[in-house]
């Protein structure tokens, strides 16, 4: 939103103008934010601190907000880099990272030394504007074109909340107290990539090795994946 990390054009008083033109028109705009290793949880000045920003998406008439952790993207320009300087982690204690993990909910790259804490902000963050003094005071207030919208979000967020804490929090504790093991490389597939031939394709990035035996069934053999 500052631009202070990605620069997409966005400017507070922008987004706040595209706020209230959507407010005007009956649209609920529903943001999400991306949070990164040198994002504090409140900055004293200006609107860098991740709290800063809910509460100024807030007062703009935000009705949700969802907010993620950076994370390695396959493809994307960091995302070697990322490995490079061993941000990725491998697993925690003996909980490894799995796939559905990648989604942002979970802090499973960072340099800190206490990544912990940016799982706990994101929670923060969420129980700061997702909560029943919220929901009292949409309900109570004055209504707007978005009727009762806001306070119909603030019960949906609440409940989301509740999910987010009961799996993501244990996560936040393994980062706080159990060893973390980082990645040097990304993970290769454990399906192996055919040419049409059958030979290992050319653009494998894993070992090359001997080709699979056809699986059957009922006595007829299924053609393997190949890579055209």
């Amino acid at each position: 939103m500052t631009a202070a990390f990605i620069n997409k054009g966005q400017t507070v008083d922008k987004t706040c103008e595209s706020f209230r033109l959507m407010l005007d028109a009956g649209i609920s705009p529903m943001p999400m934010m991306m949070h990164h290793d040198s994002q504090p949880l409140f900055s004293r000045k200006g609107h860098y601190g991740l709290l800063n920003q809910v509460k100024l998406l807030r007062k703009a008439g935000a009705v949700s907000v969802q907010g993620l952790m950076m994370t390695p993207a396959t493809g994307s320009k960091l995302f070697e880099s990322a490995f490079d300087t061993g941000q990725v982690i491998d697993r925690v204690g003996g909980q490894p990272v799995e796939m559905h993990m990648h989604d942002g909910n979970y802090v499973i790259a960072s340099t800190l030394a206490r990544p912990w804490r940016k799982q706990i902000n994101m929670l923060i963050s969420y129980l700061y504007f997702y909560n029943p003094v919220w929901l009292v005071v949409y309900a109570l207030g004055p209504k707007s074109r978005l009727r009762l919208k806001p306070a119909g979000m603030q019960i949906v967020g609440m409940m989301g909340l509740a999910h987010t804490i009961r799996r993501t929090f244990g996560w936040a504790l393994r980062l706080m107290f159990q060893k973390i093991h980082r990645m040097s490389s990304p993970r290769r597939s454990t399906i192996p990539m055919r040419g049409v031939d059958g030979t290992p394709a050319k653009h494998e990035i894993a070992k090359p090795v001997a080709p699979p035996v056809a699986p059957t069934v009922r006595g007829r053999a299924i053609s393997p994946l190949v890579s055209v």
